[in-house]
């Protein structure tokens, strides 16, 4: 059965207009829990439109749902991508008896692939796991460039985000390259409840792009927090292991 939630306009940042989304089937929670629970998977479907109302005109758009996820004091997160003419707008927001707030939202365009990740995390000398949101943006084509989006989910009055300080594995493992190798893709990153996993291959530089040889670099993340429990969170290479590309 379809619900209908509202968007109020003060979190939307719209002078005029009414937003409204209509899901046509019920969420499927694809994210992960704490290291010892298994992923929640309640519901199976992904059809989203949204309608809005600005001035007495309707627009419809197509909602792509990634990811929705329990969160903190009752609250649920959930990411969707709204599909326009001209780019994608990935929006996080935060849902609690049917009222949904805006968290975050950022453009990219129309030819990227998205996947997003919501996860619980323990850091070292934090009483209680933190969730991670991660999206994943990767560029269609041979290149298949990759940018990664981490967030930090906290509670002050309210649901919020701030965004993790993140340094990508194959930025990292640059100083390691020997003469004449190179990276030409983003990392590929796992968020699972067993840790946080990346790889990446490694081109010489006569090498086309679809087909590196100089080898596949894997390993983990770890997650540091800078001071206290309100420092900045920071997400660095930890371990690495460099194979041949067919290993």
């Amino acid at each position: 059965m379809s619900q209908i939630f509202h968007l109020r306009d003060d979190q939307r940042g719209y002078q005029a207009g009414i937003l409204f989304i209509l899901i046509m089937g019920p969420f499927f929670f694809c994210c992960h829990g704490f290291a010892d629970q298994e992923p929640s998977h309640e519901y199976a479907d992904k059809s989203f439109v949204i309608y809005e109302t600005a001035e007495h005109v309707l627009r419809e758009s197509e909602i792509e749902h990634l990811c929705t996820a329990e969160s903190l004091q009752n609250h649920k997160v959930t990411v969707l991508v709204e599909h326009t003419a001209s780019d994608k707008i990935v929006k996080i927001l935060s849902l609690q008896n049917g009222q949904i707030s805006l968290l975050n939202e950022f453009k990219t365009t129309p030819f990227t692939d998205l996947k997003a990740e919501i996860s619980f995390f323990s850091i070292k000398g934090e009483k209680s796991p933190v969730q991670i949101i991660h999206i994943t943006e990767t560029a269609q084509g041979t290149a298949a460039l990759t940018t990664e989006h981490v967030y930090e989910v906290f509670w002050h009055d309210n649901l919020k985000l701030r965004p993790v300080h993140f340094v990508p594995a194959a930025k990292a493992y640059v100083p390691y390259l020997k003469p004449g190798e190179e990276i030409r893709q983003g990392t590929k990153t796992w968020f699972l409840a067993d840790g946080l996993f990346f790889e990446f291959f490694v081109w010489n530089e006569e090498d086309a792009n679809c087909c590196p040889t100089a080898g596949k670099v894997s390993g983990t993340y770890r997650l540091v927090r800078e001071e206290g429990e309100a420092g900045q969170l920071f997400m660095t290479m930890d371990t690495y292991h460099r194979t041949s590309v067919q290993d």
